[in-house]
């Protein structure tokens, strides 16, 4: 079950980015929404990662 919900957190944060490059290339957003959109999908992968790896140590 935590396995999944690390998947999801990988997915999701991908996708949040590169939502981020397509719209920020298609419609342009400013540099704050930009920057925001890019650190949440960073972050979401990064959590994802570090719950993976406790998750093994276990």
């Amino acid at each position: 079950m935590m396995k999944r919900r690390t998947l999801t957190l990988l997915v999701v944060g991908l996708f949040v980015f590169a939502m981020a490059q397509v719209i920020g290339h298609y419609a342009g957003l400013a540099d704050f929404e930009y920057g925001i959109l890019m650190g949440v999908g960073i972050g979401l992968m990064t959590l994802s990662l570090i719950k993976g790896r406790l998750m093994t140590n276990r």
